[in-house]
């Protein structure tokens, strides 16, 4: 009795599904009469089976699930007199397993089901292969933008405090100091050809250094510290030959 209950049951669920796509646990629980923990199992076993899927809050019925309403619909119909004859017998015979309706609802659709997983599959196996050379093209691309070439690497402005140099490019500075492109003065960082081209401007009278640039003003001041200029008779700075 307790399978033609279920069978009855999940029937119902399929048929309120049908009519009410998107209705939750809650809602079939209150429209059945039946307990929400119970339509919770049944709606599980329901979805497992295919009949039925997740639909936002609540549940839809799938196509699997309306040709399984209609063989057990059909199937109602035609064996209702025999059903009625044999409901005496019911308590010594037993009914037919609601799982084995489900086997034979199933068998047209099995080929397709198996096809469709396979199909699932290889995505997935596609979409885990895709991931791998994006992580590898990111890993690349890092590599790359670390080792950006020596020559590229040009100072914001030809001065710069050697601090706030290396904070920004680290330690590339001190290479390009060894290489010569860079000089060292002091506090500072000077481009080399900045550096040459300020040193032909010495000897710089002292009335002109207003007309310097805040950069070669700064260089000036840096190499006055240093020791690498000194000031001549008050009237003009001249380089420490």
């Amino acid at each position: 009795m307790e399978v033609i209950l279920k069978q009855t049951i999940y029937q119902r669920i399929l048929e309120v599904l049908k009519e009410n796509p998107g209705v939750s646990v809650k809602e079939l629980a209150v429209m059945l009469g039946l307990n929400a923990n119970r339509i919770r199992t049944l709606t599980y076993k329901l979805r497992s089976l295919g009949y039925i899927e997740k639909a936002g809050r609540g549940f839809v019925i799938t196509e699997q699930g309306l040709r399984f309403l209609e063989y057990i619909s059909k199937k109602a119909t035609t064996s209702s007199d025999i059903a009625s004859e044999t409901r005496t017998e019911e308590h010594t015979k037993p009914p037919v397993e609601f799982e084995h309706t489900t086997q034979l609802a199933n068998k047209s659709t099995l080929p397709d089901t198996n096809s469709i997983i396979e199909k699932l599959r290889e995505i997935e196996r596609r979409l885990v292969a895709l991931e791998t050379k994006m992580k590898n093209l990111e890993k690349a691309f890092s590599t790359i933008t670390r080792r950006k070439p020596e020559a590229n690497y040009v100072l914001e402005t030809p001065v710069m405090y050697y601090n706030d140099a290396t904070s920004k490019h680290g330690p590339v500075i001190d290479k390009m100091v060894g290489d010569g492109k860079l000089v060292k003065i002091g506090s500072l960082v000077v481009d080399t050809c900045f550096y040459a081209s300020f040193k032909s401007k010495f000897p710089i009278r002292v009335v002109d250094v207003d007309k310097l640039t805040p950069h070669e003003k700064l260089l000036l001041e840096e190499m006055r510290k240093e020791a690498l200029v000194v000031l001549y008779a008050g009237k003009e700075y001249r380089l420490v030959e």
